[in-house]
């Protein structure tokens, strides 16, 4: 149990400083997502939309398989809760 406690709060330490990076990086690349589609709307562009949702659906196909792995973890209560503690603090810091 103390295994799943370490892992869990260094695991959440991990991923609260990692997402309050991605935050940053999100804005940009939502704005270049905008102009992108905006420039496809007003034509200037054309977009192969079916290539994409295809791209995209692969995407989550790969990902699945990783999922898998963890949901062993995920289903125990002290590891969640090491986790969600070692999420704020990282995310937290500055």
């Amino acid at each position: 149990m103390l295994f799943q406690l370490v892992i869990g709060c260094v695991g959440g330490f991990l991923i609260g400083v990692l997402i309050r990076k991605v935050i940053k990086l999100a804005l940009v690349i939502g704005l270049i997502v905008f102009a992108v589609f905006l420039l496809a709307y007003t034509d200037i562009i054309d977009i192969d939309y079916s290539s994409l949702s295809d791209a995209a659906a692969n995407f989550v196909k790969s990902i699945n398989p990783a999922v898998e792995v963890f949901a062993p973890l995920l289903a125990s209560l002290p590891f969640i809760a090491s986790l969600l503690l070692g999420f704020v603090i990282g995310f937290r810091r500055d």
